[in-house]
């Protein structure tokens, strides 16, 4: 975290929602010697949004708020990148790239540039439908004025930074790419397997179908989920014949995403996964 070029006060707040506050100690020996202010915040409450939120009212003297999780890191000039990035007026979100990092030791498709983990890189300065929290910068000012928070929903299950920005993009902010404020992740070992690309990918199909019924609302919502449905069935398909003909293992990653996504949107549509959303008790 050690940042260039910086002209902005800064300061750091790590959001720890283990209720057994286990990261105190890490953050203590983080902020010796920073050249920022460093903060701690145990929120008591389970669920990223929760923990997002905390950020939120933790950051409530503060005009801009930064979000990067916790298995991410980023290079010398990244915030710098990121807070000079031009912002369309009014000032709405600054998303980020990420660049994804695999271990060695993994199955060979993890590695695949084409595979399951390939990079979520914003490639060119364009205006996105919606962001995801990993590296993003917002309009803190402005997120107050409107009252916008992380759905509870989505806390445990995931998907919560999708529909949250698809929300600020619907009623008229601005999300501005900037590929060249770039932090990097990490993928575990016990990532690197079937069952989780196919969870990963059934989650955030199904919170598209979320965002689109609830949020979006647009005429002829249904029709598009189910071709796309149709097509990821048909890519699924056709990846696993590769597969099956003796290509790249690659083949059967892309297949299971491909399939996994098809599923999530069906089911969301047919209210299977309905329950998976309702609030922490």
């Amino acid at each position: 975290m050690r940042q260039s070029g910086v002209s902005h006060a800064v300061e750091v707040v790590v959001v720890d929602n283990d209720p057994e506050g286990s990261a105190r100690g890490v953050v203590a020996e983080f902020a010796t010697g920073h050249p920022f202010r460093v903060s701690y915040f145990g929120c008591i409450r389970v669920g990223v949004s929760a923990a997002r939120n905390a950020a939120i009212d933790w950051a409530s003297s503060a005009s801009l708020l930064v979000f990067i999780d916790d298995d991410e890191w980023a290079d010398d000039r990244w915030l710098c990148t990121l807070l000079s990035c031009p912002r369309q007026n009014p000032i709405g979100v600054v998303q980020g790239a990420v660049r994804t990092l695999i271990p060695e030791g993994g199955p060979d498709w993890a590695a695949d540039a084409a595979g399951p983990f390939r990079s979520r890189s914003v490639t060119e300065a364009r205006l996105l439908r919606t962001a995801f929290a990993g590296n993003v910068l917002i309009d803190l000012a402005r997120l107050r004025d409107e009252g916008f928070r992380f759905d509870d929903r989505f806390g445990r299950v995931g998907g919560e930074d999708t529909e949250f920005f698809a929300r600020l993009s619907h009623a008229g902010w601005t999300i501005v790419a900037a590929p060249d404020a770039v932090v990097y992740e990490d993928v575990p070992l016990e990532r690197q397997t079937l069952a989780w690309v196919w969870h990963r990918h059934f989650r955030s199909a199904a919170t598209w179908v979320v965002v689109e019924r609830e949020i979006l609302q647009s005429p002829g919502w249904r029709v598009r989920r189910a071709a796309s449905a149709l097509r990821d069935v048909a890519g699924s398909a056709w990846s696993a014949c590769r597969w099956g003909l003796g290509r790249s293992a690659v083949h059967k990653a892309l297949a299971t995403e491909l399939a996994a996504k098809a599923a999530g949107t069906l089911c969301a549509m047919c209210g299977i996964v309905s329950d998976r959303y309702a609030p922490d008790s």
